[in-house]
């Protein structure tokens, strides 16, 4: 993960916490956690008996739980995918590709797993699996597909799917680009760069601001800010007091370390202050202005101090000596 250093002044309310997410081997728009589950859940249904012990390689168990549907419609933007792989041999090495199939037959591999391995029939090595949609997976019902693979000649064990498991057919799913909380929206958005050292059009300093209105009288909120895939801050409550304007977030953002010279995307995920839950996603793709911003940290900005000296004799010129000149240039 690459790593750097942001310093934030927030004008409405001070103080944050830093935080960080890992994003894995998945397609740009959906982030997955992998882990192995800590405790049984309840046996899914099995459609036909196809996952029988005449082979090496076996599902015992699979289970699907689809959750946070913020405007009520009955499609999710979060999924949990636990099963349970048990083998005839002690121990074995695979992975698994999962893929989902909306309903006009379309197939898409939206995630190839980290490395695990299997002991025999233990319990202790069932497979979690936590999808976080974002931005444009289209509203759907979606099959699951899953995939396993030899950890080393990628070698096909076996599969499964809606007609093997209950679990994995007709999940109404969604991207948050689609699933918004209908009490609360943006009024307005803003970016504003303040500082360019080397005057190369790279910014090391820009003002974030933000103004969410409410249906409700008032609600408290935190936002958290995404550059280029990473959760690097998370705010403290504010309040939002219904179509207020008096009520303008500034997050001014300093570039301390870590950006190379480029362009990045800005993501903000409004959150209920109280329980946490996701109440409102901004991107580019509902903010153009959050799209391509032109940053740099610090680090990439290098002031270099040129001496001249001007052996004519005249005190004029020997002052330059003593003075010289800086300018900055890019690395």
């Amino acid at each position: 993960m690459r790593l750097f250093t942001v310093t934030l002044l927030i004008a409405v309310l001070s103080s944050f916490t830093a935080s960080a997410e890992i994003l894995t081997k998945a397609s740009p728009s959906i982030k997955v956690q992998q882990s192995v589950k800590k405790q049984n859940a309840v046996k899914s249904a099995v459609k036909n008996s196809v996952m029988n012990h005449q082979e090496p390689i076996w599902f015992y168990d699979v289970t699907s739980e689809a959750y946070q549907d913020l405007d009520q419609d009955g499609y999710f933007q979060n999924l949990a995918l636990n099963f349970d792989l048990d083998t005839d041999y002690s121990s074995l090495d695979v992975f698994v590709d999962i893929a989902f199939i909306n309903q006009n037959g379309i197939s898409e591999l939206v995630y190839t797993s980290d490395l695990f391995t299997l002991n025999g029939d233990s319990d202790k090595d069932n497979q979690q699996f936590d999808f976080q949609f974002f931005d444009l997976l289209p509203t759907n019902y979606y099959q699951v597909y899953i995939t396993v693979r030899d950890a080393y000649s990628s070698e096909v064990y076996l599969t499964a799917n809606h007609n093997d498991f209950y679990a994995l057919e007709d999940l109404p799913l969604e991207g948050s680009v689609y699933d918004q909380d209908n009490e609360l929206s943006i009024y307005s958005l803003a970016i504003q760069y303040h500082q360019d050292i080397d005057n190369d059009q790279y910014y090391e300093n820009f003002t974030l601001a933000i103004d969410a209105d409410t249906t409700y009288g008032y609600q408290n909120v935190v936002a958290d800010i995404v550059i280029d895939g990473q959760l690097f801050y998370s705010s403290n409550a504010f309040t939002i007091y219904a179509d207020s304007t008096e009520d303008k977030q500034y997050f001014d953002i300093n570039l301390q370390s870590g950006f190379v010279s480029g362009y990045y995307d800005i993501e903000v995920v409004l959150r209920d202050a109280d329980y946490g839950h996701e109440l409102h996603y901004i991107s580019s793709n509902s903010w153009a202005n959050l799209a391509g911003l032109a940053l740099e940290s610090k680090e990439y900005v290098q002031e270099e101090y040129v001496e001249v000296v001007h052996s004519s004799g005249s005190a004029a010129y020997m002052l330059l000596a003593l003075v010289g000149f800086t300018f900055y240039r890019r690395k």
